[in-house]
């Protein structure tokens, strides 16, 4: 339950946040968002917050350009999530 809630904690969820959304703009190619808040610019994909505030959309966007470890694992978690949410439903 422990690593649960950590991989919770590393995706973060839109409805979590708490942050007030300014913005949201589709990233070209991908299935991905970019965010815009009062705290920054981050990448979401459906209502799931993948990365850490940015302070320019421009480094948000580089995140996804450079496919970091980082955002792969993040989507592999929403991936497992939606699948278990999937599973419990039949």
């Amino acid at each position: 339950m422990k690593k649960e809630n950590e991989l919770k904690e590393q995706v973060g969820n839109l409805t979590e946040t708490g942050g007030h959304i300014v913005k949201v703009d589709p990233i070209e190619g991908t299935p991905f968002q970019l965010v815009s808040v009062n705290e920054g610019f981050f990448v979401s994909m459906g209502k799931y917050r993948l990365t850490e505030y940015f302070d320019t959309p421009n480094l948000a966007i580089n995140e996804v350009k450079n496919k970091s470890w980082s955002l792969i694992l993040s989507v592999c978690s929403v991936i497992f999530e939606t699948a278990g949410n999937v599973s419990s439903v039949k």
